[in-house]
């Protein structure tokens, strides 16, 4: 739990590699088969998600692979294991992630003030992540091009309650500026050569969608 007297001005927070924690919830093969994508389809939602992994990796953010063990989920992405190893992955049997007690233990562990999340969980199921985290007193950035959407209305009501709880909706690209901008150097990470990585495969994956 976060101490809520520690909380001020959030807008005037940046995003900073040594505050903040990556979640990539339910990266599993057949989600990411059917779930309902941003513009340039499932190609596009691989693309922007596997972004997101890599800058996480890059600026060395402690990252929790959550994983739904149900049947019609399929394995881990094999891209997000060789990122961050087996290790990262904490498994569920049912619900949303932030209910489990395992999966919630495994983000406040790192003591970071700032979520930065994204899910293929259909049916706009980064919300209900959002939600809880901000009740936990987080300030949470849910990245949505790299998140399953949804068809129906569900997607714009779980924007709405987001940006009405405080959540800060967000892309891969955008989070990868702020991190670069705060030029944080942690173990020896380069920033700017972080940010230079991602964009240029970015561009190159972006060059083969159109």
């Amino acid at each position: 739990m976060v101490d809520a007297a520690l909380v001020h001005n959030r807008f005037a927070e940046r995003l900073r590699a040594d505050g903040a924690v990556l979640a990539i919830i339910d990266g599993q093969a057949d989600l990411l088969a059917t779930a309902v994508a941003p513009v340039g389809g499932t190609a596009a939602l691989h693309n922007n998600l596997m972004g997101l992994a890599r800058l996480g990796h890059a600026f060395n953010l402690p990252t929790v692979l959550g994983v739904s063990t149900g049947a019609a989920c399929g394995p881990v992405l094999d891209e997000l294991v060789d990122l961050f190893g087996a290790a990262a992955i904490v498994k569920r049997r049912a619900g949303a992630f932030w209910d489990d007690p395992a999966s919630r233990e495994a983000v406040l562990a790192h003591g970071r003030r700032h979520l930065i999340v994204a899910s293929l969980t259909p049916a706009f199921g980064i919300a209900e992540t959002a939600l809880g985290a901000r009740g936990d007193g987080l300030e949470v950035h849910a990245v949505l091009d790299a998140s399953a959407g949804s068809s129906d209305g569900a997607g714009r009501i779980g924007m709405a309650r987001m940006t009405a709880a405080g959540v800060r909706l967000t892309s891969w690209v955008a989070v990868l500026a702020e991190l670069g901008a705060t030029c944080v150097d942690i173990a020896g990470g380069n920033g700017a050569a972080a940010v230079r990585d991602n964009l240029d495969r970015y561009t190159a994956a972006a060059a083969t969608l159109t």
